[in-house]
């Protein structure tokens, strides 16, 4: 099934203010998002479109801290799998 038009051009627009404002200063990048939204009153799908798209720009542009990735002794179920190792 087709993107909707929404989606492909939310990220259109959302890639662009990214590129031009920069991921440095995330309060001015998300000031400029929300500036953006190109789609008239922010209410129904056309919205809730544009900010799924936001936060899927901004999850694949952060990286993930390095402490978050590894949850081995975080808890039982991951103490028992660790200790089979």
């Amino acid at each position: 099934m087709p993107e909707s038009m929404w989606r492909v051009r939310s990220r259109q627009i959302i890639r662009q203010i990214i590129a031009e404002t920069g991921m440095a200063d995330m309060p001015k990048l998300k000031k400029a998002l929300t500036a953006a939204y190109p789609f008239g009153p922010r209410a129904n799908h056309p919205y809730k479109i544009w900010l799924n798209e936001v936060r899927v720009q901004l999850a694949l542009l952060t990286p993930v801290p390095r402490e978050l990735v590894d949850c081995r002794g975080t808890g039982p179920l991951f103490e028992a799998n660790h200790a089979q190792d």
